[in-house]
């Protein structure tokens, strides 16, 4: 699965463009929502390809990709691009993953950290924190990391791929996750085991404390849940995410975005002329 560097680098064609100073500069001066001084949504496209060199001006069609979760398993990606409770975001796997901050121009070192404009009427889903793992309990990754774990103990690796494959592996490894083992490996319980401590957790918690659940409903249903599909907050439409006053939280779209690199040329004339 190719992430956005890849994606921009060798996939011009498919959802991205590389745009003139002109087209991008009408494209601002067309905009009713947008103000220069209200906000600034960012994205590092450089995170993980460090000698990169990427045009300054772009426009990316999110819907155009499909992405994954990135450093941990694909589960809570899943679970929010196909569950109920999450129907009204943007779906995660076709979207640009961003960060709004209220204060930012002068605070963008990074060569190839991007300045996103967003679209009128663009969908946008945002958290409450730094980083969307933080707002589950506890934590998207350690869940992910617990689930592979006991799947892999229990020879029923928990596929990543398809939503309804991922709720059929929930579903067997719900079988082999009864109290009887849950007593039975108990003794098992300490760090250094083949199962990391936290999936040890989870499944005592689950088994001892909300046995009354499937598994698959106490990972995605309950308010008390580490994969809990009740969102955050609520999704937005652009403007709306500007009224949020806090500082470095992460968002997401799936609708088109115009990417400026920070440090370009063009950025710079930009921000003498819109900043007044």
């Amino acid at each position: 699965m190719k992430n956005y560097n890849n994606y921009i680098l060798e996939k011009l064609r498919d959802g991205t463009e590389q745009i003139s100073d002109d087209k991008a500069t009408k494209l601002i001066e067309g905009l009713k929502e947008f103000n220069w001084n209200d906000n600034n949504i960012s994205r590092d496209l450089n995170y993980s390809h460090k000698n990169v060199v990427f045009p300054d001006i772009l426009i990316i069609d999110p819907k155009q990709h499909n992405r994954k979760s990135a450093n941990t398993k694909n589960y809570y990606t899943l679970i929010m691009d196909n569950h109920e409770n999450w129907k009204n975001h943007p779906n995660r796997s076709n979207s640009l993953i961003c960060t709004y901050n209220k204060v930012l121009k002068d605070e963008r070192p990074l060569e190839d950290n991007f300045r996103i404009i967003p679209f009128d009427g663009s969908n946008w889903g945002y958290t409450y924190k730094a980083d969307l793992w933080d707002c589950f309990y506890p934590g998207a990754n350690v869940t992910c990391d617990a689930l592979y774990d006991l799947g892999n103990y229990f020879k029923i690796p928990i596929r990543d791929d398809n939503y309804e494959e991922f709720v059929e592996d929930v579903n067997k490894l719900d079988d082999k996750l009864s109290k009887k083992n849950y007593k039975k490996f108990e003794k098992k319980m300490v760090y250094g085991s083949p199962v990391r401590q936290n999936a040890w957790e989870i499944w005592e918690d689950w088994c001892i404390d909300h046995s009354e659940l499937s598994l698959i409903d106490y990972l995605t249903e309950a308010k008390f849940s580490p994969f809990s599909a009740q969102p955050p907050v609520e999704p937005t439409t652009y403007p709306k995410i500007i009224d949020r006053g806090d500082t470095g939280i992460e968002c997401w779209t799936d609708s088109t975005c115009l990417l400026i690199r920070y440090k370009s040329s063009f950025y710079s004339k930009l921000d003498e002329k819109l900043s007044k």
